[in-house]
């Protein structure tokens, strides 16, 4: 795997130049079954406001995109069903944080500042990115790190990402 440069990440615009160009040229699958029958689950239901999920009812990967969209991205999502919908799509930490990162990319284009359920999927109107796919993207994005730093990860830095804000 090559890294690139530790300096990368003082680029303003290199999450959006290094990573959401390489999303936007992902091939995309059909949902499985059982992520295609949660779907319409999603769809027929009415919008479940954030602050009516109970704590205990949030699961590991529901809790890292609320925490990461509140802190991290300049768009807001206020309907449980996104954040459900977007944990199917992305299955690992890893891919949540790629999923986001492209989302936010997306809302700056559209000027977006509140995603909903529709919204959503109609950036991913013809299913969701293989998970092949993913792992390549991440790869690339990958940084080599120097004693100063905490991530080898790109998409871990706001200054690398600051194009794609609000």
């Amino acid at each position: 795997m090559t890294f690139l440069p530790s300096e990368t990440i003082n680029n303003p615009n290199a999450v959006e130049e290094i990573f959401c160009k390489e999303m936007d040229k992902a091939k995309t699958e059909t949902l499985d079954k059982e992520d295609f029958e949660l779907f319409v689950k999603l769809c027929q239901s009415k919008p479940v406001p954030l602050e009516s999920v109970d704590k205990k009812n949030k699961f590991f990967l529901y809790e890292l995109i609320e925490k990461r969209v509140q802190h991290c991205l300049s768009y807001r999502i206020l309907d449980a069903r996104v954040i459900i919908h977007i944990s199917t799509m992305a299955k690992t930490t890893g891919g949540a944080v790629m999923y986001l990162t492209y989302i936010q990319y997306k809302c700056k284009q559209k000027n977006i500042r509140e995603l909903t359920f529709d919204l959503l999927v109609q950036m991913f109107p013809e299913g969701n990115i293989p998970e092949s796919e993913l792992e390549l993207i991440w790869s690339k994005q990958k940084v080599s790190k120097s004693k100063d730093m905490g991530s080898d990860n790109l998409l871990d830095y706001q200054s690398a990402m600051k194009s794609i804000q609000f």
